[in-house]
């Protein structure tokens, strides 16, 4: 049987090089013959096929609040992408030329990495990390910023361009500078696993948090920048985007636009030191490194995107998931040890909320979403049973209050337009909301 590292190297290499190339070089790093042909074919079988045709779409939406989130962090990363070393970058004494910007360009986009796996490039940008599980420190970051900021933070979170008060976070660094040390992040569904409808909506207040935690090493980063202390500058800025790298680790499609938006903030940041660094030593190579920092910058874009989830995957989840006869179709979101980190979550809250309009004018659910919920809180994957069965709570609790609708308010909910009674059961105040996610960081 071959070893994980060795399908996962293949996994990356495949489409990228010539089998027999990649042979050559696990031959030449010492593996046999027989684990490369097994970790072939097994690369080969986590590859995600090609649908016949375009997926169709829904007419049921996933209306819940990470939706709305995610939408806006998505718009964040293509607009701080759109600007890395672009217009606003400084100019440099060692220019590339017109030619040199060309191969630059080609390189980049022959640059093709698979489908969700690892983004390679993003280790030029992170600090050397220990292994172990960095979500325990991050839930309590996250938890004493909170009780530091009280109600008014939950406040100024729907605020644009809110940043946290300095008391939350003083109170909330030393548990992020524990959590920074490590490489894995275990959040969603193992430290925050909602169980009530209400939680649901809550789940993507503790990825903007965490991600406002890390706008002082920005901000830091930024200052030393100017002061010429390059190095100082770049270890701050390094420690921004080791946490982009814990959010884009994390279940949660909004923890993912936020952690691809911090790594991108960080990233600008390194290569303008980096470029500066180059012009300072200046020699005869300064045009061949500018180059490789103007590289990564294509290629690490590329990575992120990748690594995120897809808008085809989406709409198809959300068909799916509207259907209940369907719904069986879900099951390679969750059994595929590629596409569960970036589905599970999405997959499961779908099976939840996007019931058919029959189901809600019935006010009752297909026995099939509940079995669906049962069959998954058995899972094999530890993280996964566990947020599953959180959601199954959740949805048992939705049921109840569909069951308890009015004709008149089924009928509103089944054509996607807000139902007033269903207000009740979500927090309507910033105490109430407060409340609701210090009691999901507390579990």
């Amino acid at each position: 049987m071959a070893r994980p590292e060795v399908i996962d190297y293949v996994r990356s290499m495949l489409g990228r090089f010539p089998d027999e190339e990649i042979k050559r070089q696990l031959l030449k790093d010492g593996v046999v013959l027989d684990e490369i042909d097994d970790a072939f074919r097994i690369a080969r079988s986590m590859a995600i096929p090609e649908r016949a045709g375009p997926a169709k779409s829904s007419k049921v939406p996933l209306i819940f609040f990470g939706v709305a989130v995610l939408t806006i962090a998505l718009v964040v990363v293509l607009r701080k992408a759109s600007h890395i070393g672009g217009s606003d970058s400084p100019k440099q004494g060692c220019e590339l030329s017109d030619e040199q910007k060309l191969q630059v360009e080609a390189e980049i986009r022959a640059h093709a990495p698979v489908p969700y796996a690892y983004p390679v490039n993003v280790d030029n940008v992170l600090p050397d990390l220990e292994e172990g599980d960095a979500a325990p420190a991050l839930a309590e970051a996250a938890k004493a910023a909170l009780e530091a900021g009280g109600p008014a933070l939950v406040e100024g979170l729907a605020t644009k361009s809110y940043k946290l008060p300095r008391t939350a976070l003083d109170a909330a660094a030393p548990k992020l500078e524990e959590a920074l040390r490590f490489g894995d992040n275990g959040l969603t569904g193992g430290v925050i696993v909602p169980k009530t409808y209400a939680e649901l909506g809550s789940m993507g207040v503790t990825a903007v948090i965490l991600a406002r935690l890390g706008d002082p090493y920005l901000e830091r980063a930024g200052a030393l920048l100017k002061e010429g202390r390059l190095g100082d500058a770049e270890a701050e800025a390094r420690k921004a985007t080791a946490l982009g790298m814990l959010l884009m680790k994390d279940w949660s499609g909004v923890s993912r636009a936020m952690g691809a938006a911090i790594i991108i903030d960080g990233y600008a940041l390194i290569r303008r030191l980096q470029e500066a660094a180059i012009d300072k030593d200046a020699g005869l190579d300064c045009v061949i490194r500018k180059m490789e920092v103007a590289k990564v910058t294509g290629m690490l874009a590329k990575d992120l995107q990748n690594f995120m989830m897809k808008p085809e995957e989406t709409v198809e989840i959300g068909r799916l998931a509207s259907s209940p006869k369907d719904l069986p179709g879900l099951l390679r979101y969750l059994d595929s040890p590629t596409l569960r980190p970036v589905y599970a979550g999405h997959v499961l809250l779908g099976v939840v909320e996007a019931w058919s309009p029959e189901e809600i004018l019935a006010g009752k659910p297909h026995p099939g979403r509940q079995a669906f919920l049962a069959a998954a809180a058995k899972h094999r994957d530890r993280r996964l049973a566990s947020l599953a069965g959180g959601m199954a709570a959740a949805f048992a609790e939705l049921s109840g209050i569909r069951e308890g609708m009015s004709p008149e308010d089924r009928r509103l909910a089944a054509a996607g337009k807000p139902v007033l009674s269903m207000a009740k059961h979500v927090p309507a105040d910033a105490q109430g909301r407060y409340s609701l996610l210090l009691g999901l960081l507390s579990r």
